[in-house]
């Protein structure tokens, strides 16, 4: 079956406002970002062993994963907004579950309504954007929703370190509560934003297919598998074990740590959506992956803090990669399949990633922590040699038979 596209209307983000969006996304992801170095350690807290500690992280990504084809496919037909808005009410449902678990049976209950929130207002929210954006600007204006979220991982895991360290675990979660039921607010003023995206004409199925096919789209997807396996692997499950019991710092070093590799992620935010806009996706996608695979490595020679800081300056770098350069090259790749379908896929390679990331992580622990950032640079290494070699350098272009 093919699919006939009708072009959007010419202009930029200015043809919507997305900033209700924008701030919805900035309070909950500051939520999130708290509780990043406050859940691993808290489910320990709570009788979880180390491995069923990698499941309490990794189902947050593993209910996204499930959530995230569906809601694309389903923001097609009902609008980003109803999406959208749903997922921040489960986000904030979530928190507040969090804040109470008195088990960890509890906490794993509240990480799959955090997973599916995050995966209704992220991927409703990709799509938004790319609706209010042209190619041609793209990468500046994925700039923008990708700041609304780094906003929040960027400080969150600074303050939720101090807080659990200061007030202790679930008072940090407690926070995390609070600013996830705040975003509510922001997101009742979002607006429908469908009517500025291309018209696909194609079943979800159909559409599916078409991006399943696309050499370009499979591999900025496996950009995307490695970036997300890193993420929830090595920083978000690793890091933190590894600098408690290796090295004998607290969740406030670990929350020092995570703060200095969003900042340098966060800089490089808008960079990087110019650049790619100006000079092309391609070479700024390389370029941060070799200071993934470098962060990977300086992680493993790590005899001390002052290591893990150094290794965390270079993974910045891989931060700025889950950012406007990777997510406007997957939407100019899969503009026939449509910007819902397209987002929905998308993430949810991107979130398989995020599951096996922390299950990995925490289950070759007896084989030492060196091992599995060597076996995570290895994977990025083999990824960075695919895309440089096989991706085109201005994916995108709709096949002649699918345009009506």
């Amino acid at each position: 079956m093919t699919a006939s596209v009708a072009p959007a209307p010419e202009g930029g983000i200015e043809r919507g406002s997305p900033w209700p969006l924008l701030a919805a996304l900035t309070l909950s992801s500051l939520g999130i970002g708290v509780s990043l170095p406050i859940i691993p350690l808290f489910a320990l807290d709570i009788g979880a062993v180390p491995f069923v500690v990698g499941l309490i992280v990794s189902l947050r990504w593993a209910t996204r994963l499930v959530a995230d084809i569906p809601v694309g496919a389903a923001s097609e037909q009902v609008g980003r907004r109803t999406i959208f808005v749903t997922g921040i009410l489960l986000l904030a449902s979530s928190g507040i579950a969090s804040a109470l678990s008195p088990t960890w049976q509890w906490l794993l209950l509240a990480r799959v309504l955090e997973g599916v929130g995050a995966g209704m207002s992220t991927t409703a929210g990709l799509a938004a954007v790319a609706d209010l954006s042209t190619p041609a600007t793209r990468g500046r204006h994925l700039s923008a929703y990708q700041a609304s979220q780094r906003i929040g991982f960027w400080f969150g895991p600074l303050i939720g370190g101090w807080i659990g360290a200061s007030l202790g675990l679930r008072p940090a979660l407690w926070a995390f509560a609070v600013l996830a039921v705040a975003a509510i607010g922001p997101a009742l003023f979002v607006r429908e934003s469908r009517h500025h995206a291309p018209v696909v004409h194609a079943s979800p199925i159909a559409a599916l297919g078409m991006l399943a096919r696309s050499r370009d789209f499979l591999l900025i997807s496996g950009v995307s598998f490695v970036v997300f396996f890193t993420m929830t692997g090595a920083q978000f499950t690793a890091l933190p074990l590894f600098a408690v019991d290796e090295l004998g710092v607290g969740a406030d070093f670990v929350g020092w740590a995570l703060f200095l590799s969003n900042t340098v992620g966060f800089i490089l935010l808008y960079p990087s959506g110019m650049i790619s806009d100006r000079y092309g996706r391609r070479a700024i996608i390389v370029v941060l992956l070799v200071a993934s695979a470098v962060g990977l490595v300086f992680m493993a020679l790590a005899a001390d803090a002052a290591w893990i800081l150094i290794a965390s300056l270079a993974m910045g770098g891989g931060n700025a990669l889950r950012g406007p350069a990777m997510q406007a090259y997957v939407m100019d790749a899969g503009r026939a399949g449509g910007h819902g379908a397209t987002a929905g896929l998308f993430r949810a390679i991107g979130d398989l990633g995020s599951t096996l990331g922390p299950v990995a992580a925490t289950a070759m622990i007896g084989l030492g922590y060196s091992s599995f950032f060597v076996l995570n640079a290895v994977v990025v290494v083999v990824v960075l040699f695919l895309f440089a070699r096989l991706a085109s350098a201005r994916p995108g272009e709709v096949p002649a038979a699918a345009v009506a």
